[in-house]
């Protein structure tokens, strides 16, 4: 499938090389030799009944997985922030990390973890920044908490409606250079983001598709997966940034 987002340089060379397949490179950071593992990309479910988030969390499995390495992880501990869909879970466990799941909030308020300083390994924050009133203090918090080389791995929406709820409420919206700002203290491995402008356009057309409840399949066969990141109309963006030295973090 044209769809895809990595991390290559020399960008002249890689740019003409993944245009001529589809492809669309954000962000750039690996070496030629990594070009050729390029075509074979596929896409797993998660067991998700919607296909909303099923591409970014593929590009963030393949990333981890390339770049981290398969058992990185292993005697390693992981804290999931603001409750656990799942699939984030899944895959940093995938790679080796023992992950446990935070109370929601307000029990758990990303703003004051309940944790001491250096605690984790991983601190997973799946669609919960959007939520949070003051995210730049979440920030600080997985910093602190996070040990010297410890990574945090943040999802939010981009394109999507407003979805507060009677237990949070729906404050922000990031692109891939909002999330690098915001971890701007971390050494920032891959900041970047899925969505094309059909996509996009299926997702608010309800004759196509729901964007709750259209099954992987289905969204397949719509064709939504077909076109790739046009880098313009991004559905969902992500980061994952390392803790790379000790002290507080400095915001400009």
């Amino acid at each position: 499938m044209a769809i895809i987002e990595w991390y290559l340089k020399p960008v002249n060379v890689v740019k003409k090389l993944l245009s001529r397949k589809g492809y669309y490179v954000y962000y750039v950071k690996l070496t030629d030799r990594d070009v050729p593992s390029f075509d074979g990309l596929s896409f797993k479910s998660y067991g998700h009944s919607s296909w909303l988030r099923v591409p970014m969390y593929n590009l963030i499995d393949d990333f981890l997985k390339a770049n981290i390495g398969e058992r990185y992880g292993s005697g390693k501990k992981a804290i999931e922030l603001g409750g656990s869909e799942g699939t984030l879970k899944s895959i940093v466990e995938g790679i080796g990390y023992q992950v446990e799941i935070a109370k929601n909030y307000p029990e758990v308020d990303a703003h004051h973890l309940p944790y001491a300083d250096d605690s984790f390994d991983v601190v997973l924050l799946d669609q919960v920044l959007e939520h949070v009133a003051s995210p730049w203090l979440a920030v600080d918090e997985a910093w602190r908490v996070l040990k010297i080389g410890g990574l945090a791995i943040a999802t939010v929406p981009f394109i999507l409606q407003y979805h507060a709820d009677s237990g949070w409420n729906d404050y922000w919206r990031f692109t891939p250079d909002g999330l690098s700002s915001l971890f701007q203290d971390f050494e920032i491995l891959t900041s970047a983001g899925w969505g094309n402008g059909d996509a996009v356009r299926a997702m608010y057309n309800q004759d196509v598709v729901s964007i709750h409840n259209t099954p992987l399949s289905i969204a397949v066969e719509k064709k939504l997966f077909e076109k790739p990141n046009d880098g313009l109309n991004f559905i969902m963006t992500w980061v994952i940034a390392k803790k790379a030295h000790s002290g507080n973090r400095i915001r400009d």
